[in-house]
């Protein structure tokens, strides 16, 4: 080992013995000092190290900005989540998309974010035989199954290292080197890129004819109310990352695509079906005034990275994490294309006051299955999130017609009235929907304690939307089944 590699180590066991243990901060000098440390180890082993980043970013633009994608399409992101994503160097550029060696790795040491409703990390096939598929490769690491330091007795602000590779040597020579870097090999999670041939994408590799990848972290309600600053500085950090790559090419050495976690337990919420029946009733009596223009219920969209894959469709960034209600069908029976748009019930919201939709559905979390939910918003024709109202948010709210605490009815307008605790407002501006264009709604129940995975959708019930408008006469109608 050279006298310089032996420098940084022992700075780095100064630094650690120096600096108190407690909640991991994105700015750490030890955490640096480490890095480093890792850096000058892999070089001396005979790997190249090039630092990239993974900063969280802007989902989608204004359309008065012209840009290329999202003015196309939003790829239904979640408003209730920012997303991170690994920014490497791809065709002389830094972009948040990248392929991947035979032989490399990326590796992130950071921390878990703030006390947060869900934290996950997944990397996706985002381009393979030419198209587009925005596909989960298997499960992901999030906050119930990950390693991290345990230093606050919690899933958050812990120290964590994430190893992103399809390489299993190269693996095998990252985690050692590692722990003599100084992190803890009980902080280390594999985010594995699974053999090629086994999950039908395009080999590893660089430039045209391999699989184009990119990552996604998601931060779930960062409890901005307890730990504003922290939230804030988490997702507005930029954190180094490393893409480890052998200076003499080595073979490949695939990891075997593992099973899949089983979604669903044999338990449902079939027993509700008659508390949200009546909910519905009492919402309708409670606006007698009101016509309920339209009536419709969303329905499970079976998202699956894998038979994504399989069938050349595309996933719009799925996670085995989450389970959707929104009545995307057709999407199924679409081959990929960059623009594909919500295809579940839509409507159109006016400025009148008499002219709202109220959201009827069960709380899963309440039912136990799911860790935490919300329902959102979407402008159909750019497929982008407007906003999302969470379960806290939803809790009570079905009191207001007599409903109890398992169930919800929340109101969405464009102007709601000032005493109105359970109303979102839906704005024109972006981003909002702008006037005569239609809206849609995507349910999202995120891990089933029991299993680690997102709930079976054939376990839930989907939420029931009423359009209600004063100005029609009442002659409520339901939408065409689907």
């Amino acid at each position: 080992m050279s006298g310089r590699v032996l420098l940084v180590v022992a700075l780095v066991a100064a630094s650690t013995l120096a600096e108190s243990s407690g909640p991991c901060t994105p700015d750490s000098a030890e955490r640096d000092a480490k890095s480093k440390a890792f850096m000058s180890l892999m070089d001396a082993a005979g790997y190249d190290v090039n630092e990239g980043y993974m900063a969280f970013n802007t989902t989608c633009y204004p359309e008065s900005w012209h840009h290329p994608i999202t003015d196309i399409s939003c790829f239904g992101n979640n408003p209730s989540s920012p997303y991170g994503s690994y920014h490497l160097e791809t065709l002389g550029r830094v972009e948040p998309l990248w392929n991947m060696g035979v032989d490399e790795a990326i590796v992130w040491p950071g921390c878990t974010p703030p006390p947060s409703r869900y934290f996950g990390l997944q990397t996706y096939a985002l381009v393979t035989h030419y198209e587009l598929l925005f596909a989960s490769l298997g499960d992901s690491v999030n906050m119930i199954n990950m390693h991290a330091s345990n230093v606050t007795g919690t899933p958050w602000q812990e120290d964590t290292v994430f190893i992103t590779s399809g390489n299993t040597a190269t693996v095998q020579a990252i985690l050692p080197t590692l722990t003599q870097a100084g992190f803890s090999n009980t902080t280390f999670n594999l985010d594995v890129i699974p053999s090629t041939n086994e999950i039908a994408i395009d080999p590893l590799g660089h430039g045209f004819g391999h699989t184009v990848f990119t990552t996604l972290i998601r931060v779930a309600a960062c409890d901005k109310e307890s730990h504003p600053d922290e939230c804030s500085a988490y997702v507005g950090h930029k954190w180094p990352i490393f893409h480890v790559r052998p200076k003499e090419l080595q073979p490949a050495a695939p990891f075997p695509a593992a099973p899949l976690k089983k979604r669903g337990t044999g338990v449902t919420e079939a027993h509700l079906q008659a508390d949200l029946d009546l909910l519905v009733e009492s919402v309708t009596s409670a606006y007698s005034n009101s016509t309920v223009v339209e009536k419709a219920a969303l329905a499970f969209l079976p998202l699956e990275g894998r038979e994504c894959l399989k069938e050349h469709h595309d996933c719009l960034g799925d996670t085995r994490d989450a389970c959707y209600m929104d009545g995307d069908e057709p999407l199924l029976s679409n081959r990929s294309a960059l623009g594909i748009k919500p295809k579940g019930p839509e409507f159109v919201l006016t400025d009148d006051p008499g002219d709202f939709i109220v959201v009827c559905g069960v709380d899963h979390t309440v039912t136990g299955k799911a860790t935490y939910s919300n329902i959102a918003v979407y402008f159909v024709e750019r497929a982008l999130g407007v906003l999302g109202v969470l379960d806290t948010k939803l809790k009570g709210s079905a009191a207001v017609y007599g409903g109890g605490d398992n169930v919800y009815a929340y109101k969405f307008a464009r102007k709601c009235a000032a005493q109105e605790a359970f109303c979102a407002e839906v704005p024109f501006e972006f981003p909002g929907v702008p006037a005569h264009k239609a809206l849609t709604f995507v349910e999202r129940a995120y891990l089933e304690p029991a299993t680690g995975v997102g709930p079976l959708g054939t376990e839930l019930l989907p939420p029931v939307i009423l359009h209600f408008n004063a100005a029609s006469p009442r002659q409520d109608k339901e939408a065409p089944k689907r």
